[in-house]
């Protein structure tokens, strides 16, 4: 497989993180990985696990590899290849990665590619040796932060990146989102509350936590709701209380708090006005909390005027749900770049 991975900051090495925790009772055999910059595909640099080229992650377990020399600038792309040496199954979560024959072909710079996946299986994160004073801000949400419909940059988060770039700030913008996600019940992975430790808080250099999750529990609290999941009612309540869980352990490892408010959903087949009630509770309880260290209105920077309810129509990607690549891009410049110096 290939993947085409956007950095966030830049610096002379970097190391690879692959994911084997959705498995139970399969280890993720991996006989040879490599990474070239996209602008240098010649330039291949192969990836060892220990000083070996092939590795075996446990079920349930990560992997990181060893630093490798590759000298890339904020925001560069990276080509990552990787060869399984026994099938694998993966879970539709995350961009896309392109699929090779059955073949090592991971040290050519132009393999022949039969398909597209739908999902980034395996790579779940690149650590770079950043310049000193680099901090990392953590994009924690659901499709919205992911980036749902193949945007370039990826999501609100990747417009953010590129905005602190030019301002001159020394962070990286982590994108934590999983498509699906919810705040207390699993679904499209764990829930929120219990993946936040190990894709937030694990996360080298991490001062800031942006959050951004909880419409998808609104949207399965009953009927109407989407073709996938299963139904779980929650009040407002329950879920400010999982924002609070969260501000406490943000604190708890020395950390800072943004809460981002929840965008409209009106015109989304699992719109209905009461669910429009805890949306807007919460929202009202993020706007005047006392427990984040700072909030962002999500909600204000992509709302019709006309509608509050829905999204500006030049915002919506057209499912009601989710923001466009502008309506992204107005998610990120709502955010205060005062708020994670």
């Amino acid at each position: 497989m290939r993947y085409r991975l956007r950095l966030s900051a830049g610096g002379k090495q970097m190391a690879l993180r692959f994911s084997n925790e959705a498995s139970a009772d399969r280890a993720l055999n991996v006989g040879s990985v490599t990474v070239a910059l996209v602008s240098a595909p010649a330039d291949v640099k192969r990836v060892t696990f220990g000083g070996k080229r092939s590795f075996s992650a446990p079920a349930g377990a990560p992997i990181v590899s060893d630093p490798v020399a590759l000298l890339a600038p904020a925001g560069a792309e990276v080509y990552v290849s990787v060869y399984l040496t026994t099938p694998h199954p993966t879970s539709p979560v995350g961009v896309s990665a392109e699929l090779a024959a059955g073949q090592d072909v991971t040290e050519a710079a132009s393999p022949s590619f039969r398909e597209r996946l739908s999902s980034r299986p395996l790579v779940s994160a690149i650590y770079v040796s950043a310049a000193r004073g680099t901090h990392a801000v953590v994009a924690f949400g659901d499709s919205i932060t992911d980036g749902a419909g193949g945007q370039t940059p990826k999501g609100w988060p990747g417009y953010l990146s590129r905005r602190t770039a030019e301002a001159g700030q020394r962070l990286s913008v982590v994108n934590a989102g999983i498509s699906g996600n919810r705040l207390l019940s699993p679904g499209m992975g764990q829930a929120g509350l219990a993946r936040f430790d190990r894709d937030v808080l694990a996360t080298p250099g991490m001062t800031h936590v942006i959050l951004l999750l909880g419409i998808n529990d609104i949207q399965f609290s009953g009927p109407p709701a989407p073709p996938i999941g299963s139904f779980t009612k929650v009040t407002a309540e329950e879920i400010i209380a999982g924002y609070e869980q969260i501000a406490s352990r943000v604190h708890a490892r020395g950390g800072k708090l943004i809460i981002g408010t929840l965008t409209p959903f009106k015109g989304a087949m699992s719109f209905s006005e009461e669910k429009e009630v805890i949306r807007q509770r919460v929202n009202e309880w993020i706007r005047s909390n006392r427990v984040a260290d700072g909030v962002v209105d999500f909600d204000a920077a992509v709302r019709n005027p006309a509608d509050p309810r829905a999204f500006k129509p030049e915002f919506d990607s057209g499912d009601h749900l989710h923001p466009s690549a502008r309506g992204s891009e107005a998610m990120a410049n709502a955010v205060n770049l005062a708020l994670v110096r």
